[in-house]
């Protein structure tokens, strides 16, 4: 086991790029059956480059506290999964299988020109968060021997049944009521205010507790015409690289 020592600091992180852009320019790559997916290419220059891949709800610009870092060593692009940020999001049966996530990153890979499509000899450095590891896995496995590093950061792939015993219906089926967190909120009630909800009582829209009253006004509506878009147009700027 490895020894830890107190009060031992931290190396500084390195300081972003003197030159670093503010807002890189976007492009997009063309994936079959012709669905764009949008990178911003934050420049920088060193091999290998880097493709940074973020996690659910998140998108491209997640990275760019890191992105503004590593371009003072390495070529740096940053994508947005589809579904996510600037990029398309088919509806098409099959669109989000992990294959097809894993050749979006390989796409944006040699799009960029982080990884040379015409030099056998180059190599890219693949970096996923969350649910973009398990796509940079995918794309390492595409890219094969030309991923010269698979960086996962809290995500990628494990095998539920040697890992928990449990195959995959009966470990999400576990998740209904995690028996963890239940009897932890078990053992809080019991000293819990007079009025606080029990387990099992449905709490009502406004009940926030016992002192708690807060609840719409009779008659009050929200404005009409102030609805917020989902997810926004696909266009960005730059032009397509193919």
């Amino acid at each position: 086991m490895a020894t830890y020592r107190i009060g031992v600091p931290s190396p500084a992180p390195p300081d972003p790029a003197a030159d670093a852009p503010a807002d890189p320019p976007g492009f997009v790559v063309v994936v079959e059956p012709g669905d764009r997916i949008h990178f911003l290419d934050w420049g920088g220059s060193g091999s290998p480059g880097v493709v940074l891949v973020h996690g659910l709800s998140a998108s491209a610009w997640a990275w760019a506290p890191v992105a503004r870092r590593l371009i003072a060593a390495r070529r740096t692009v940053a994508m947005d999964l589809r579904g996510h940020g600037l990029s398309d999001a088919p509806t098409s049966t099959g669109a989000y299988d992990l294959e097809v996530l894993g050749s979006d990153v390989a796409a944006v890979a040699e799009g960029s020109g982080a990884l040379d499509p015409d030099d056998p000899d180059a190599r890219v450095v693949i970096v996923g968060h969350g649910f973009g590891a398990i796509a940079a896995v995918a794309a390492a496995k595409e890219v094969g021997d030309r991923c010269a590093r698979l960086v996962l950061v809290d995500g990628g792939l494990e095998h539920l049944p040697s890992a928990t015993g449990m195959d995959v219906d009966e470990f999400l089926r576990g998740l209904d009521e995690p028996p963890e967190v239940m009897r932890s909120m078990a053992a809080c009630w019991p000293t819990a205010a007079p009025g606080t909800p029990q387990r099992g009582t449905p709490i009502r829209s406004g009940q926030l507790g016992p002192r708690s009253s807060r609840r719409r006004p009779a008659g009050s509506c929200r404005r009409p015409g102030r609805t917020r878009s989902r997810r926004r147009s696909g266009r960005c700027s730059g032009t397509a690289r193919t």
